[in-house]
């Protein structure tokens, strides 16, 4: 069954569950829209349907962008480790033209230590406000968004990597968030590729 067909049929079961998020100006979900997107195995997905108890985490990343290559070991060891802890962690792929296949061999290359997800509609990059790859996205588990930014400060620019991090945004919004505490800085710029806009959908892949 040709891709296309094989999605839309699965958007409309999921779109007879109920909706529970939607984005706004202060990145708090409202109860009109659940986004659903793709995973890398072909299945339509609500990632917010089923938060973590501490909260959602989502890398926006493109597949041929090296900056994300850098900090492939990083988001895999933070993923790894704050799992363990209540949140839900996903790689959310932002190329609108990138193909299952190209999605599943690069996850696979790169050993993702959680799902990864295409979202060539950009609903969940409209959802958090991402404009840059890579850049995450922290959601609570009743749909607010309580970070936006970069994962630390290894690359002080385009072209600018420090010998080392010495902030680590992440890993301090996420130890925040587990201590009930107030987020140190709740955004951050990330350095890294432009997130692309959308096509027309004449030139969008079916």
């Amino acid at each position: 069954m040709p891709r296309a067909f094989r999605l839309f049929g699965a958007l409309l079961v999921l779109a007879a569950a109920p909706a529970t998020a939607a984005s706004n100006l202060t990145g708090r979900l409202s109860m009109t829209f659940q986004p659903i997107v793709e995973s890398v195995n072909g299945n339509a997905v609500q990632p917010l349907m089923n938060p973590g108890k501490n909260g959602t985490v989502f890398f926006f990343i493109q597949h041929d962008c090296p900056i994300c290559r850098t900090y492939t070991p990083t988001m895999n060891a933070i993923a790894r480790k704050y799992a363990a802890r209540g949140f839900k962690f996903y790689m959310v792929y932002v190329e609108q033209l990138l193909t299952l296949k190209q999605a599943r061999h690069h996850s696979k290359e790169y050993d993702f230590a959680c799902p990864s997800l295409i979202d060539t509609r950009h609903e969940l990059v409209h959802l958090a406000g991402a404009t840059i790859s890579p850049e995450v996205a922290v959601f609570s588990p009743t749909g607010k968004r309580l970070y936006l930014g970069r994962i630390d400060n290894d690359w002080a620019g385009l072209g600018i990597q420090r010998p080392k991090a010495t902030t680590h945004d992440l890993v301090n919004a996420l130890n925040d968030i587990i201590h009930h505490k107030p987020i140190r800085r709740a955004v951050t710029q990330s350095v890294g590729c432009v997130i692309p806009s959308l096509l027309p959908s004449s030139q969008r892949n079916h």
